[in-house]
């Protein structure tokens, strides 16, 4: 083939590699030792007990069905909001030493070596487990946070590498404690003034997951080391004569929890895999439905050696094994059920990387599938074997796709069944060659009768093609690094989505942000709190390099609201009938309206208009910034004083109502009625002659002391055209009473005037 480029075959299968990560507990600084003493005494809980809680243990109940019904991801945990939410922030030149914000739950102290300690305590009564959630992080590169129940001398360290696409971190797990304190030990850039911007460096704390078991009854938060019941066993009670490479596949295989949106918190199995280049990197194969996207991934824990103490013994506790907080979700896919990851880091200690066969001769019917998961009640490993079968029968359980579909091997039951999604299924030689994703049954009332089980793996073969630019790359050049980013023109406090470019199979990615920030993600997000210009670089990695390319981020400052200098009304007590002027101005607006049907108007003018007596008229002004409000409420004029006269009469106490009526004939005469007083609560009124009664009014009190009312009783004599008007002169209140031409009079009893 002269002239033309190296052909390249994929290799169908790699050997497992054996990689010792001396185990280097990393020592807890002092000044997280000083922090857990920074903290007032409280008996006060953020979060009452499991199940004193209505809603959390609605959600248990949610858990329980979801995990009985065989349903796949197993829940662990539910996710939890505290009432108060903490704000653990510090911004620079504060106080040596101090409560931040007044909140007993949060402390700030100096560090020596420069820079400060930030520190936040949620107490969770009598939890087994608990995980928080630090929102909004926004910390320096070199940040140091750490995370610790009540010894803080057990505290567990982590970094910036966990930060998640929605700016937050879920923290390590704290086991058997009434409280978690989690401690950022921020550099000393933080004591440079006007380097925090607005919010300040630190982070907030609005929810948390709690670990419980989910088949405990008697208690939500205590779980007890059990050993398996029933016909189950677990690895420890096999020896190499069932699976030769059982110890290797101990060593290899991870109990994953993690948080899934709209689930709370759930456990599957994985797998380490070893690539063909010179050079373990920590991937990790495990299900799609246990990790679909990167917010999972980020939220991952992987625990390893969970290994029983002996055949039927007790499970390790969680917190006694090597486990890796964090993960980059390198590929996923429906077509196998299959997510790839980059762990954070290697586990401590010595573990195998398992080799791998993607021949699909690997599955051929007869073949015996071996596999390591972690069950429930207890986290140790499972063994269980099936044999690949050509058919199934009509069967029920897991919803699963029909059969045969390309990108899943079914199995038969033999020996035991697979307890958690993601479980790696491996032949008799110790390669991977699927993973568990489901199974149905034939109905067996018999739950040892293994052989009605049929279990649906994800074959290896078609994960392959998915994965193979990682763990068989035939790239020969670094990357050329390249992305954008969204909005091009950025304002102050907007989110902005940077989009990785790069060419030549990158695996990994490193960003900075230009303000002491940086990110591990292929895509991340970012928000600037300041205007300014920020150069921001992404290094695109890949097995044979790197490069990378900066470029400028021009943010600008956030654009202010409208103003509204002034908006009143003239006169702002008006008779009834009357008007007034609205005036108004205001800057920054591109429109504005105002309520009570006046509608749109310009951003500053002026308007007469019949207002609503004893309404409140608001002006909006809207612009590119936001929008602004004012307000002015219109009163009633004073009502003056009544005086009689041949078209008035003074009815009440002191003549305090003022009565008055018009008229209007069938030839379109009009007039004003004439007054005739009767009492000093009654009168009427005559239109044409003074023997021609037309109308009676009488007012009644309902006054109890300065509450009731006062009442007006009206009735007519006439069909004609009748205006009928009563002012309250006490208080400027006025009614109108109309009867139309060719009606006969209809009656009138209101109360509408206050006392007393």
């Amino acid at each position: 083939m002269a002239g033309g480029d190296p052909v390249v075959a994929d290799p169908l299968s790699c050997e497992p590699a054996l990689l010792v990560n001396p185990t280097r507990r990393e020592p807890v600084p002092p000044a997280v030792l000083e922090a857990s003493r920074a903290f007032a005494a409280s008996s006060v809980p953020d979060l009452v007990p499991l199940a004193d809680d209505v809603e959390a243990s609605r959600e248990v109940e949610r858990l329980r069905a979801w995990n009985d019904s065989g349903q796949q991801p197993t829940r662990i945990g539910v996710l939890r909001r505290l009432g108060t939410p903490i704000e653990a922030r510090e911004r620079a030149a504060q106080s040596p030493r101090r409560m931040t914000a007044s909140d007993p739950r949060v402390a700030s102290l100096p560090l020596e070596s420069g820079g400060r300690l930030v520190a936040a305590r949620v107490r969770v009564p009598a939890a087994f487990g608990v995980r928080l959630r630090l929102a909004e992080v926004r910390v320096p590169i070199g940040t140091r946070f750490w995370v610790f129940g009540s010894d803080p001398a057990k505290a567990i360290g982590f970094g910036i590498e966990l930060i998640g696409p929605d700016e937050s971190i879920w923290t390590p797990s704290v086991h058997r404690t009434d409280s978690v304190t989690v401690v950022a030990m921020l550099p000393a850039e933080v004591d440079r003034p006007g380097t925090a911007g607005d919010r300040g460096w630190g982070f907030s704390i609005r929810e948390l997951l709690q670990t419980l078991h989910p088949t405990a009854r008697s208690s939500h938060e205590t779980l007890q080391q059990q050993p398996l019941a029933g016909c189950e066993r677990g690895s420890m009670c096999f020896t190499d004569a069932t699976f030769p490479s059982i110890e290797s596949a101990e060593k290899a295989t991870a109990l994953l929890t993690f948080f899934l949106e709209g689930v709370g918190e759930a456990q599957c199995s994985g797998i380490l895999l070893n690539d063909t280049p010179e050079g373990v990197k920590p991937y990790l194969l495990t299900s799609r439905q246990c990790i679909p996207n990167q917010y999972s991934a980020s939220s991952l824990e992987a625990y390893f050696d969970m290994v029983e103490d002996k055949c039927n013994g007790l499970p390790p506790f969680l917190d006694e094994v090597p486990r890796v907080n964090g993960s980059s979700l390198l590929a996923s896919g429906a077509a196998s059920d299959y997510s790839f990851l980059l762990l954070s880091g290697h586990p401590s200690g010595s573990h195998v990387y398992k080799g791998w066969s993607a021949s699909i001769s690997s599955t051929v019917a007869g073949t015996a599938l071996h596999t390591l998961s972690n069950p429930e009640p207890q986290w140790s490993f499972l063994y269980s074997q099936a044999t690949v079968v050509s058919s199934i029968p009509t069967c029920t359980g897991y919803p699963l796709p029909a059969y045969p579909s390309p990108g899943f091997v079914w199995s038969r039951g033999t020996i035991g069944v697979p307890a958690a999604g993601g479980a790696p299924a491996m032949n008799s030689a110790g390669a991977v060659v699927g993973h568990f994703s489901g199974y149905c049954s034939t109905g067996s009332s018999d739950p040892c009768n293994y052989s009605s089980v049929y279990q649906m793996n994800g074959a290896f073969a078609t994960t392959y093609q998915g994965i193979k630019q990682w763990l068989s790359p035939t790239v020969t050049s670094p990357p050329v690094a390249d992305f954008s980013f969204s909005p091009s023109s950025p304002k102050a406090g907007q989110s902005l989505a940077f989009t990785d470019l790069s060419t030549g199979s990158p695996t990994s990615w490193g960003w900075n942000f230009g303000d002491s920030t940086a990110s591990g993600l292929q895509n991340p997000t970012h928000t600037y709190s300041s205007p300014g210009t920020y150069p921001v670089t992404l290094v695109a990695y890949n097995s044979a390099g790197s490069n990378s390319i900066t470029k400028q981020v021009v943010v600008q400052a956030a654009t202010a609201p409208p103003t509204i200098q002034s908006f009143t009304a003239n006169p702002t007590a008006v008779a009834p009938g009357g008007t007034t002027t609205l005036s108004w101005t205001s800057t920054g607006g591109t429109s504005a309206s105002i309520d009570q049907g006046v509608g749109s108007v310009p951003t500053s003018g002026s308007k007469l208009i019949t207002p609503v007596i004893g309404a409140t008229y608001t002006l909006t002004v809207t612009g590119p910034g936001g929008s602004a409000t004012a307000s002015v409420t219109i009163q009633a004029a004073s009502g003056g004083t009544c005086s009689p006269d041949a078209t008035t009469l003074c009815l009440g106490p002191s003549g305090r109502f003022k009565v008055q009526a018009t008229y209007k004939d069938y030839n379109g005469n009009t007039g004003s009625g004439k007054a005739q007083k009767l009492t000093d609560d009654s009168g009427y009124f005559y239109f044409f002659t003074s023997t021609n009664v037309e109308l009676v009014a009488k007012f009644v009190s309902f006054c109890n002391g300065s509450s009731g009312n006062w009442a007006i009783y009206a009735s007519g004599l006439t069909d004609v055209e009748v205006t009928f008007k009563v002012t309250d002169t006490k208080n400027g209140m006025y009614k109108e009473y109309k009867n139309p031409l060719g009606n006969r009079f209809c009656t009138i009893g209101d109360g509408p005037f206050p006392c007393p």
